[in-house]
């Protein structure tokens, strides 16, 4: 404020000439006020109607597209969101139905397996059951074979016996009588 007070002084002193000869400024000449004061006033009404009508509204709607982006890839976000949580709630679903469909397959199998190995366990059974009924049958006719083989080779010993002992042959059904009392006697 005191330079532009001192320039008055000077353009005063001068006579209100300007001094473009002595290197002064000229906008501080006050005889040039009027015109730089018409043209500040025209240059800003010329910057502000471009700044009002063709910068800032364009500065305005880029705001605005941008604010609209950022809500349209908020919402889309929000909806990916909610979708992902869906997902994997029904994933999760799905693993606890699978998980429950293979437990009951497993008991399944087992309780198959479990009837199948006791089904052949039970054919197994009357299986061994009947060899070992033919076995028996086989070993009581072998020994009733062997009894009855020793029956007589003992009825016959006996009787070779007897006869050089006494020196004449015995009655052979009596022999043969004994020798059975004899064998059944001791439980053979």
């Amino acid at each position: 404020m005191t330079l532009f007070l001192s320039a008055m002084a000077a353009a005063a002193e001068t006579g209100g000439a300007p001094e473009a000869a002595s290197g002064g400024l000229p906008q501080f000449d006050p005889t040039v006020f009027g015109p730089q004061v018409i043209w500040l006033v025209i240059t800003f009404a010329v910057f502000y109607f471009v700044m009002a009508k063709l910068v800032l509204p364009r500065i305005g709607d880029v705001l605005e597209d941008r604010e609209e982006k950022i809500a349209d890839d908020l919402d889309q976000a929000e909806q990916l969101s909610q979708e992902a949580g869906s997902v994997q709630d029904t994933f999760e679903g799905s693993l606890t139905e699978a998980r429950s469909q293979s437990t009951q397959i497993i008991a399944s199998a087992r309780s198959d397996a479990q009837d199948r190995v006791n089904s052949e366990l039970a054919k197994l059974d009357t299986k061994l059951g009947k060899q070992a009924d033919k076995a028996e049958d086989r070993i009581a006719a072998e020994k009733a074979s062997a009894l009855e083989e020793l029956e007589a080779v003992a009825t016959d010993a006996c009787e070779d016996i007897i006869a050089k002992l006494l020196g004449s042959p015995v009655d052979q059904n009596a022999i043969r009588d004994i020798v059975k009392q004899e064998i059944s006697g001791r439980g053979v």
